[in-house]
């Protein structure tokens, strides 16, 4: 074989192996790239308080009783406490998850409360915003609701919705 021929393979060998690195290169960094290292879930979180508040027969909406239906757009003021709250979304005493605070304004303009997990929701309260581990996310939701009086009568008003979820 002669010696221009030897290095003509010599380079196109070469040249195969570059093409093969920067295919294999390409490769590696599009799954790197598409990898999912951390799955976000606050938000998924929260609406499953919501959901929880409003469609639960345990909760604090209306239901009947004899067939286990509640009535997401009637607010029931019995139930309207933290012990009800609380067994409706219930992850433990010190469950340091999330924590929930229900609130609207009667007839008369007086705010009512409710809290799920009250110590942590003060706690995480002045952290909402920070970013990092410390911080938590608020997430805010208002609905219109009926609220249910025998005495005076219903009326309508706005059922707030606050959800703190802490950073991990």
């Amino acid at each position: 074989m002669k010696r221009g021929m030897m290095s003509f393979n010599i380079v196109s060998w070469v040249l195969r192996i570059l093409f093969v690195l920067a295919g294999l290169l390409a490769v590696v960094l599009l799954v790197r790239m598409y990898q999912i290292d951390s799955v976000d879930i606050k938000d998924i979180h929260a609406e499953i308080v919501k959901n929880r508040v409003l469609y639960a027969p345990s909760g604090v909406m209306h239901a009947d009783m004899e067939t286990g239906r509640s009535y997401p757009g009637l607010l029931d003021p019995a139930r309207f406490n933290d012990s009800v709250l609380s067994g409706t979304i219930n992850y433990g005493t010190k469950s340091r998850t999330l924590s929930a605070k229900l609130y609207y304004s009667d007839n008369q303009g007086v705010l009512r409360e409710a809290y799920t997990n009250k110590t942590w929701y003060r706690r995480w309260e002045p952290a909402v915003g920070v970013a990092g581990p410390g911080g938590a996310v608020e997430y805010m939701y208002r609905l219109p609701v009926v609220v249910l009086n025998e005495t005076s009568g219903d009326y309508p008003t706005t059922l707030y919705i606050s959800v703190i979820i802490p950073n991990s």
